[in-house]
């Protein structure tokens, strides 16, 4: 138990001997060089090539059944990943015949012990090496058998397996958390791709509230195993005690003393991984930020715009409301007398006027045209 958070395990698988004498197998066995179609182009494979990618595929092929077994009975951050950083597997070559990096045998090529770069030896068993490989698979130890029972520290190669846990554990555990970090970087890789293809002006709300929703999620756990990791690096006694040191091994001037590698080289390695994803995880969560606020006063904006176009629908219809009244007040009715401006202006509100009869129609009609009749 790392931290309240941080469970690390590191487990030996050890082999049956048909299956530990694979690797044995495809480096006898006598195969023939190849020829392959890449659709309007060929490649040829020479033996040796073909003999490499034997080796390769049973070391694949264990480490697979090694990584489903830890998927199926202790699942964790790493284990249950499908893609990006797994597990870290190191697998452990004894030699019957010939020394790592010393034997210029051509077996030696094809199993990846002869050139010395990224190649570690342990300085309490110089025998032991440890070789990290360009391509990011397997790590491969190896040692000599007669070199090993010499030095006292192995009597039968069947006991090597637990002998070499003791030896590297330590050192599984801090790249452990190395990648378990890592892991980390791919899913806030994920949520920073989708911010990059939001379009603030239409409507994604939704989207960013999900995002924002993710990154609290992830930030809690960043946050969590970050102070777990940092508490578990000032820890001086926990498996700090027990980190075995590598010195590489370099062809011109062999294993300096300067260049041993030892727990706090590790420490502060792991320290600038932590750094590092806090970094990332502030700014993408400052990122978030940003894009909020800028959605928030886009639709602040598109709701003053649409308010300022009602407001405008309102005034032409207010005006043309007046319009209309004003309209039919200077249009009367046919045959409505207007009235009498000599009357007072109480007169003509306090009672209406008086309906006239048909004689004084009658009369008024001949008054107004007395030439006719």
């Amino acid at each position: 138990m790392l931290g309240p958070s941080i469970v690390a395990v590191v487990l030996t698988f050890v082999l049956v001997p048909d299956e530990a004498t694979r690797i044995d197998v495809a480096v006898r066995e006598d195969v023939e060089s190849r020829l392959d179609r890449h659709g309007t182009s060929f490649s040829t494979k020479t033996v040796a090539a073909v003999k490499r990618e034997g080796i390769r595929s049973v070391q694949g092929e264990v480490t697979r059944r090694c990584l489903e077994w830890l998927k199926n009975k202790m699942p964790g951050t790493l284990s249950v990943a499908t893609e990006g950083i797994r597990p870290l597997t190191c697998a452990l070559v004894t030699l019957a015949v010939g020394k790592p990096f010393d034997t210029s045998a051509d077996y030696m090529m094809l199993l990846g012990l002869r050139q010395q770069s990224l190649v570690m030896k342990f300085p309490g068993h110089d025998f032991l090496f440890l070789v990290h490989p360009l391509d990011g698979s397997v790590q491969v130890a190896a040692f000599n058998e007669s070199d090993a029972r010499q030095s006292g520290w192995l009597h039968d190669p069947e006991y090597a397996p637990e002998l070499f846990h003791e030896r590297i554990a330590s050192l599984m555990i801090a790249d452990g958390l190395i990648a378990a970090l890592h892991s980390f970087e791919r899913r806030l890789r994920i949520i920073r791709a989708d911010l990059n293809q939001l379009d603030i002006d239409e409507s994604a709300g939704t989207r960013v509230i999900r995002l924002r929703n993710q990154l609290l999620g992830l930030s809690r756990e960043i946050s969590t195993v970050c102070g777990d990791v940092t508490i578990f690096l000032d820890n001086a006694f926990m498996v700090w005690a027990d980190f075995a040191p590598l010195i590489p091994v370099r062809p011109d001037d062999g294993s300096a003393a300067s260049l041993e590698i030892k727990a706090e080289r590790k420490r502060q390695q792991l320290r600038a991984v932590v750094q590092s994803l806090q970094a990332q995880e502030a700014e993408l969560r400052e990122l978030i930020l940003v894009t909020t606020s800028a959605l928030n006063e886009t639709r602040t904006l598109n709701l003053t715009k649409t308010l300022n176009r009602l407001t405008w629908v309102l005034v032409f219809l207010t005006v043309a409301v007046v319009i209309a009244a004003i309209v039919q007040l200077v249009r009367a009715p046919e045959g409505t007398p207007a009235p009498s401006p000599s009357a007072p202006a109480s007169s003509r509100t306090g009672s209406p006027a008086p309906r006239p009869s048909a004689r004084s129609t009658g009369a008024s009609s001949r008054a107004v045209s007395p030439g006719v009749g």
